[in-house]
């Protein structure tokens, strides 16, 4: 895994795996928190080399459902 993408959450944080031509390794989502998804990526046998991370801000013309973003 050369490139870790993450849409961070309050309780759930979607991931993603690239290698660094492009080449999407897998994907998934960790729940519970961030201190989970800290647990979770510091028990990787193969690390990522760098950390890619969605940049939100909040639209005030659009529902985000259960999202408790100020």
């Amino acid at each position: 895994m050369h490139f870790l993408s993450i849409d961070p959450g309050e309780r759930t944080t979607g991931w993603a795996s690239f290698e660094k031509d492009g080449t999407e390794i897998q994907f998934g989502k960790v729940t519970g928190g961030p201190d989970i998804f800290m647990d979770w990526l510091e028990g990787l046998d193969n690390p990522p080399s760098e950390i890619i991370y969605e940049n939100y801000r909040v639209s005030p013309h659009i529902s985000h459902g259960f999202s408790k973003v100020p």
